[in-house]
């Protein structure tokens, strides 16, 4: 009997312990995504009378909800191994393209099959992806969106067109922090802005 309740305790204990770690792990989830979050608030509390207004900010709500789906999705096959050896970012950054072909973005995305990345780089390219899409929309039309791998190091090449001199500086802004982000790790992160090579990593 004493044996039987020492087995209940130390299961009852490494439950609370996965418990604890399913919470924490989900609270960073939910903590990640506020500001998509947030911003898809707004957005939908206030709706804009004005048609076009209207349009411009559904598709910025399609490509806000992708991201939110698969930022999810990455982070919680990122706690369960360091590696992704299969085509978890492509199909990632495949997702959030279609909501951009949505958006009425020309939007195209090539990748190498089969690539293995790091499972924070994945979601640190991820993050960038994001963040250059966010700063052009909605006036960005042209987006096409490249994953290569060369002696082990992943980069992700985003080539904009047909946007603004205000929103390329806000691309380059989001450049600048995600480069900040990938620093130390083995992926890159190529910008280019009307056929211009503004910024790489």
């Amino acid at each position: 009997e004493e044996n039987a309740m020492m087995r209940l305790s130390a299961e009852i204990d490494e439950g609370r312990r996965a418990t604890m770690l399913k919470t924490q792990l989900y609270d960073r989830v939910t903590k990640s995504l506020h500001p998509q979050l947030e911003q898809l608030n707004a957005l939908l509390e206030h709706p804009p009378e004005d048609e076009t207004a209207f349009r411009n900010m559904l598709k910025v709500c399609s490509v806000l909800l992708a991201y939110a789906k698969r930022r999810s999705y990455l982070l919680l096959e990122a706690s369960q191994t360091p590696i992704f050896e299969k085509e978890e970012l492509s199909l990632c950054l495949e997702e959030s393209v279609r909501a951009l072909r949505l958006a009425d973005v020309d939007c195209s995305f090539t990748a190498q099959p089969g690539l293995p990345v790091a499972a924070d780089d994945a979601v640190k390219l991820y993050e960038a992806f994001e963040s250059a899409v966010e700063a052009a929309l909605p006036a960005l039309s042209s987006l096409a969106v490249s994953l290569t791998q060369d002696s082990g190091r992943t980069t992700l090449m985003l080539d904009a067109a047909s946007i603004t001199e205000e929103t390329t500086s806000a691309m380059q802004a989001a450049f600048v922090e995600a480069d900040r982000h990938l620093d130390g790790t083995d992926a890159g992160f190529v910008l280019h802005i009307n056929n211009r090579g503004v910024v790489a990593s």
